[in-house]
């Protein structure tokens, strides 16, 4: 299964998302690739962190910027040496992102409550429909990522009604929060299950985004 975590608007953590399904799926015993194809190469990064330290299960990472006319003949042909693919497309609108979305399975794009994030969500719609009409099985939809922990804050409700817009992308009530644990555990090559002391509420939380994500796959 190729799915990639995506978004025109940088700063929404999608290499956040994109490490911690990475891991929670090796955990479950499949062999998972992850690809970085943002010019900043933070997953590729925090997988050069991981390696370094020796950390199991093993979450390989190959850097496929620059290099937007073969990226789909590369993913496909990465594929097969792996049950799933994890992709991690960079912030803006670049080929890349198109390119991606023409080979992928799922999308899942995080969105913060900024109206720049939410503004944003409407240009990301129209690149992937434009894709979908290459590659009509792609499903995607969105997450709230970033979420105050404030337990007054009301950030997912107000982005649920916003969503509702949007034909292209459903919304499964998935809420990341923005959870100190989560930036350490990236910084030490680590997925959130893995980051200690345990932080259960940011585990439960990546679990949903991982469930919903791989609903059906064994």
């Amino acid at each position: 299964m190729i799915v990639a975590i995506a978004g025109i608007k940088g700063g929404s953590g999608k290499s956040t998302l994109a490490t911690n399904l990475a891991v929670e799926r090796a955990q479950a015993g499949k062999r998972v690739l992850l690809i970085d194809v943002d010019e900043q190469g933070t997953s590729k990064v925090w997988a050069s962190v991981r390696e370094e330290s020796e950390r199991n299960p093993e979450v390989p990472c190959v850097h496929l910027f620059g290099r937007e006319g073969s990226i789909p003949d590369e993913i496909e042909a990465l594929r097969d040496g792996y049950d799933d693919l994890v992709i991690d497309v960079g912030g803006r609108n670049t080929g890349e992102m198109r390119a991606v979305f023409l080979v992928a399975d799922t999308v899942c794009f995080p969105v913060k409550h900024s109206g720049a994030d939410v503004w944003a969500l409407d240009q990301t719609e129209e690149i992937y429909q434009e894709a979908k009409r290459h590659n009509p099985s792609v499903a995607g939809f969105v997450v709230v990522n970033l979420a105050s922990t404030h337990p007054s804050a009301a950030e997912a409700d107000d982005l649920a009604e916003t969503f509702s817009s949007f034909e292209g992308f459903a919304y499964r009530g998935v809420v990341i929060r923005n959870r100190v644990a989560f930036e350490r555990a990236l910084n030490d090559g680590l997925g959130i299950t893995e980051y200690r002391p345990a932080d259960r509420k940011a585990q439960a939380e990546i679990h949903s985004l991982y469930t919903l994500v791989y609903d059906g796959q064994k």
